[in-house]
């Protein structure tokens, strides 16, 4: 199997934090993400080198004209994949992405993050569904762009 962590830059050397539940594996250090699933922990890391979205659809010749949508989770580093897509993204009708409204993982983008950065390429929230919360941390959500 082979692994590509997908960042804002090429050929950076990236940590990438393995989770004993292998789902919330980020490049990032867990933030209040604790509080929702507190037996949640890093296991492990490893080292990769990051690439673009934009460089691995032209490394593997993907044709995104066959794609109407992006999905992305990447636990808490959307907005960089997001970044290392600007070129391409105008391409895709919707744009669907996990994201809270809390610092889930230390650094990470949060809603309004990535609507901001959604809306320069002309992408407008239309759905969004809340899959978790905590009162102390925040909610979870899974939220729908639709490009207008």
């Amino acid at each position: 199997m082979k692994i590509i962590l997908l960042t804002d830059e090429d050929n950076k050397e990236v940590e990438l934090k393995i989770s004993n539940n292998s789902v919330s594996s980020s490049i990032l250090d867990l933030g209040l993400h604790t509080h929702i699933w507190p037996k949640v922990k890093y296991i492990n890391s490893i080292i990769l080198k990051s690439l673009t979205l934009t460089t691995l659809i032209k490394n593997e010749k993907i044709d995104i004209q066959k794609y109407q949508a992006l999905i992305i989770d990447t636990q808490g580093s959307e907005l960089l994949v997001l970044k290392g897509a600007s070129e391409i993204l105008k391409k895709f009708k919707y744009i669907v992405t996990e994201a809270a409204d809390f610092e889930s993982y230390v650094g990470c983008c949060k809603i309004e993050d990535l609507s901001f950065y959604l809306n320069n390429f002309g992408f407008k929230e239309i759905d969004r569904t809340k899959f978790a919360y905590h009162s102390k941390a925040g909610n979870y959500y899974d939220i729908v762009y639709e490009k207008q």
